[in-house]
């Protein structure tokens, strides 16, 4: 169980990096404008995916102790189904696109329309890849899926950053995106066929009404927890960038970029706990699954906790790395440290949002997941509109309702309950306390309170960081039929 979510995070952490290390580049390379509206695209055409309509999650969840190859056919089926529907919709919105940004250059318009096009067939590409990253997830292939994605990452922004160099073209940096993605899903299929994920093309291609319509049901009622996500990630930029321009889009997305890792890398240890949640929940296996679940919960707190207190502690050197001659007045480190705090404390949520799918109460996820999209986006338009981009900044803070998620979720597993809520309060406690760094302009100064503070971190949470390394090593063996 463990080695899943290994991986996932060793996975998850490498394409952080090359995140980190991409993001400011492109910034300078292209500018504020253009990384602007390079962020507008990017939000409408993920907005209008629909979060990819959780087609992995549907798939994991489907067909997770299921032999019924007709369920995983029905899968793939309703994969290329909504993937069409998004393609569609998208290429719909983007000849609408000016009456929304009517503040927007004629020049900016068109190729903000022409980059969402050539999105929309990355987006479809995508959402049919999301049923072989789903088949991988409930064959706990999660090595090899982390290979494919870290690969496609290093890829993509390595193109990006050279096409950026050469000819600050966005609608070249989109059709590069589209490549990526096409040999992305390619590989996804030939490793699914090569290990016998799925026995070959004929199994793809067998039609069951009754299983599509089953797969399409269920896919309807997780998607809107999705959404609520999606919209909480991409629907900020484009209410920034309608209200406050392309320039204050670009420098609130590259800061959301960054804390936003903070979500991605702390939600990998819990991602496995769909399937064996779902697996061993009421079964003799129930004490192991108990320890799992602390463990991936405690990997959770730790990450979250633990990447809010670096990035609060080194955020004026962050800052200046990210935006350069951007970096403006002290306002500007004031965003990014708020900005770290929300999203440190509402990762908290990722252990209870899967737990929750794993004990079908799918319709109180999406209550929780919609609503807290809905009011955030809401503050932040209130905000912004009053404020400017610290009022777009302080909205963030709606998404702490999703911390009902793992208040909910974490009471389905027998005796865990208590312990792990006292943890998550007690680490939000010291994160808070590395604001002192704030006070102190010495780097070696804030130094040694990160390091205190991650030392507490660990006491709190029983950690002991030698005996946690010795096991990630152990966890990582050569596994069989990888490629």
């Amino acid at each position: 169980m463990m080695k899943s979510s290994v991986f996932n995070i060793i996975g998850g952490g490498l394409r952080i990096i090359i995140t980190l290390i991409s993001v400011p580049i492109l910034i300078k390379l292209l500018g504020t404008k253009q990384f602007g509206i390079y962020s507008i695209a990017n939000a409408v055409i993920n907005i209008v995916s629909l979060a990819e309509w959780s087609i992995a999650l549907s798939t994991t969840v489907l067909t997770t102790k299921d032999n019924n190859k007709n369920i995983s056919s029905a899968c793939f089926y309703s994969s290329i189904i909504l993937g069409l529907f998004v393609f569609s919709v998208t290429i719909l919105i983007s000849t609408a696109i000016s009456e929304f940004y009517s503040s927007l250059s004629p020049d900016d318009v068109q190729s903000l329309q022409r980059i969402i096009q050539i999105g929309s067939i990355t987006m479809c590409l995508r959402v049919i890849q999301q049923y072989f990253v789903g088949i991988e997830q409930a064959n706990n292939r999660y090595d090899a899926q982390n290979i494919i994605n870290t690969v496609s990452n290093t890829l993509f922004y390595c193109g990006s950053i050279a096409f950026a160099y050469t000819s600050k073209s966005l609608l070249t940096i989109f059709a590069w995106q589209l490549i990526i993605t096409f040999f992305s899903v390619i590989t996804h299929v030939l490793f699914s066929i090569r290990i016998k994920l799925i026995t070959g093309i004929k199994q793809l291609l067998t039609w069951s009404n009754t299983d599509i319509k089953k797969v399409l049901t269920y896919s309807s009622k997780i998607w809107p927890s999705a959404f609520g996500s999606v919209l909480f990630s991409q629907g900020d930029r484009l209410i920034v960038g309608k209200l406050l321009g392309l320039e204050a889009t670009g420098i609130y997305t590259a800061l959301t970029s960054i804390v936003n890792q903070i979500n991605i890398l702390s939600a990998l240890p819990a991602q496995p706990l769909v399937s064996y949640v779902k697996s061993y929940l009421g079964t003799a296996e129930e004490t192991k699954l108990k320890k799992f679940v602390e463990n991936s919960s405690s990997l959770n707190v730790l990450l979250s906790i633990g990447i809010g207190i670096i990035l609060i502690c080194f955020s004026p050197e962050i800052i200046n790395l990210l935006l350069g001659k951007w970096t403006g007045t002290l306002n500007m480190r004031k965003s990014f440290i708020l900005l770290t705090i929300i999203y440190s404390v509402y990762s908290l949520n990722a252990s209870g949002y899967y737990i929750l799918f794993a004990v079908s109460k799918e319709k109180l996820n999406t209550a929780i997941s919609l609503t807290a999209g809905l009011i955030t986006l809401t503050s932040i338009f209130i905000l912004s509109n009053e404020f400017g981009l610290i009022g777009a900044v302080v909205g963030n803070a709606g998404y702490w309702i999703t911390l009902l998620l793992a208040y909910y979720g974490l009471r389905y597993i027998p005796n865990s309950f208590n312990y792990l809520i006292k943890s998550y309060i007690i680490c939000t406690g010291i994160l808070f306390l590395s604001m002192i760094s704030t006070l102190i302009s010495n780097l070696l100064g804030r130094g040694m309170i990160c390091i205190v503070c991650i030392l507490l971190l660990c006491l709190v949470l029983n950690i002991n960081i030698k005996s946690l390394s010795q096991k990630i090593l152990n966890k990582i063996r050569p596994h069989n039929n990888l490629l």
